[in-house]
């Protein structure tokens, strides 16, 4: 509500073009998500609020061509600091398999997988680290007591996401088929490529497009989640490969290589202010 009187104040007061960016379709957040709450009515930061601020901006930068089709606007796609491409992963002795996630945000999405990233952990005699904390996570992948799963103490700081990120030699992203995750980005995969991690992702949209660019694997059912982490566990000169082509490939998606877009946008919302352009309507 407040946001909205601000953005109104800029445009007609000051004549300033405004820019509303998103990254989640948070009119269809899951309700176990922890911030389910916020975003509805009738908290005043409510998802109907975010949609009036979101019509009254003169332009919407949205990540995914799933957000642009309900909010019209440009889609600039998330990419990632070169800082990434940097990060040395570390020499694991038994390779590690891992999820960089929470069950309080992603409270369904490990449960896709069927316990088959579990199974492919046992099957490999790998190690599984969860990067959330302890709220459930290997639990919701189906280990058990017993197995070699381990987890954070708590989040990990962001400003060592990288680090942490690198250690794992295969990346799962798992995400449930619903609409919120068709929403969602790539980010999750491209952060792995990025620091060298082998991601095995879910079939939604942007994954498949970000596989398309020679980044990770797609795993459509359990048996293919199973399959993909042993082969990725026991062949170390596939890992590689794919570790090195999925640097590649992200290095082309690091901010300092895809900064016009964001100047573009800004270019435009501002001719879309002074009536040179018209808004991009869904």
């Amino acid at each position: 509500q407040n946001f909205l009187r601000m953005i109104k104040m800029l445009q007609r007061q000051h004549n300033k073009a405004v820019v509303v960016d998103l990254d989640d379709a948070l009119w269809n957040i899951h309700p176990k998500n922890i911030a389910y709450p916020l975003w509805q009515p009738p908290h005043p930061s409510n998802w109907r609020w975010l949609l009036k601020c979101c019509r009254q901006a003169d332009l919407v930068t949205v990540t995914t061509r799933a957000l642009q089709e309900k909010l019209g606007g440009v889609v600039i796609p998330n990419c990632i600091p070169d800082r990434y491409l940097e990060v040395e992963r570390p020499s694991n002795g038994v390779p590690v398999v891992g999820w960089g996630g929470t069950l309080t945000s992603h409270p369904e999405d490990p449960q896709v997988t069927r316990g088959a990233v579990a199974q492919a952990v046992r099957d490999s005699g790998a190690e599984f680290l969860a990067l959330g904390g302890s709220n459930g996570e290997a639990e919701a992948f189906d280990f058990r007591e017993g197995d070699r799963a381990r987890h954070t103490n708590g989040l990990v700081p962001i400003n060592q996401w990288p680090q942490w990120l690198a250690k794992l030699d295969v990346s799962v992203v798992p995400l449930a088929d619903s609409t919120f995750n068709h929403g969602k980005s790539w980010l999750k995969g491209l952060e792995s490529a990025g620091v060298g991690s082998v991601p095995v992702m879910s079939p939604t949209p942007d994954n498949l497009a970000l596989h398309e660019r020679g980044i990770g694997a797609i795993a459509k059912n359990p048996r293919q989640w199973r399959t993909k982490i042993v082969d990725l566990v026991f062949d170390d000169s596939k890992r590689e490969e794919m570790s090195q082509k999925g640097r590649e490939a992200a290095a082309e998606l690091t901010f300092s290589k895809n900064y016009w877009l964001w100047e573009e946008a800004w270019d435009l919302a501002r001719r879309i202010r002074d009536g040179k352009s018209k808004k991009i309507l869904p």
